[in-house]
């Protein structure tokens, strides 16, 4: 007999009250949002929905996304909705600002509710100051989690759009003047300059070195120093690589070519082109 096959807990964020999976099934959900309700594509809905005959129609909602064959889609509403409207997470005391969006995105994925308590519990439980480097943040409900609980948070983006949805959830949600710090990175073609360069900040060392990265600053903690010594990052800071850098009026700048060359190795290629020049000087990667 072939031994049970065990399976992890099934996390299930059933905390909300503003939030709820009315219905599933056929490559659809159906949500309450507050006071709407929406239905909505999702291709990880497999299964047939529970009592209705397949293709049966939707009924109840106030916002329906229509996909199209030819890509992307399209919003139909069975009367006016705002712009934009809230909803509040109140495990955390949290509010996050719904808006349905041109790709069938309201900005925020509410199952991930489990984890920001995670977050909450573990940082309260830490017992020292944590420093949170949260990655394709999105629209920073993790972060919001993370600031709520006491950490020190560092916000990244690849959309600038969504950096400030972030900085709108904080400001609802009472975090307007948590240490939060907002970063939108981006990768266009070769940055000519990159900067202003500037000191380092504390974090966790273990977390940033996942990513194997060349870190460039103006200066930090001897501290924090020790940590970027003890892990495989690989520090290009000002005092270990002044060549790599130039003064100019907006303070220290750098290229990224001048980082490949001192690093040994290539940036990955671009994703995708962008239509024009990057923000500031030459085609910059980061803005804060």
């Amino acid at each position: 007999m072939l031994p049970a096959v065990q399976r992890p807990q099934l996390l299930v964020a059933d905390q909300w009250r503003d939030y709820q999976l009315v219905d599933c099934g056929d490559g659809m959900k159906q949500e309450r949002w507050g006071p709407y309700t929406l239905v909505r594509p999702d291709p990880q809905v497999l299964w047939p929905r529970r009592g209705t005959e397949p293709g049966a129609r939707w009924e109840h909602w106030d916002g329906f996304y229509h996909r199209s064959e030819a890509g992307g889609g399209r919003w139909e509403f069975r009367r006016p909705l705002p712009e934009h409207w809230e909803i509040r997470y109140d495990a955390l005391g949290l509010t996050f600002k719904i808006r349905p969006t041109s790709f069938k995105h309201t900005g925020l994925f509410p199952e991930q509710a489990v984890n920001w308590d995670w977050i909450d519990s573990t940082v309260r439980a830490a017992g020292r100051d944590v420093s949170v480097l949260n990655l394709f943040g999105y629209t920073g409900a993790a972060s919001c989690a993370a600031a709520r609980a006491g950490a020190s948070v560092c916000h990244v983006d690849a959309a600038e759009g969504m950096v400030k949805w972030c900085r709108e959830n904080a400001a609802l949600s009472g975090l307007a003047d948590a240490p939060i710090r907002y970063i939108a990175v981006f990768q266009s073609r070769e940055a000519t300059a990159v900067g202003p360069v500037t000191s380092t900040r504390p974090t966790d060392g273990q977390v940033l070195s996942v990513l194997r990265a060349a870190v460039g600053y103006a200066g930090g903690t001897a501290g924090f120093i020790d940590v970027l010594d003890a892990t495989k990052i690989v520090d290009m800071g000002y005092a270990a690589r002044s060549s790599l850098y130039q003064q100019s009026s907006a303070g220290l700048v750098a290229s990224t070519q001048a980082f490949e060359r001192a690093a040994h190795s290539a940036a990955p290629p671009p994703l995708f082109p962008y239509r024009g020049e990057g923000i500031g000087t030459g085609h910059t990667l980061a803005t804060a």
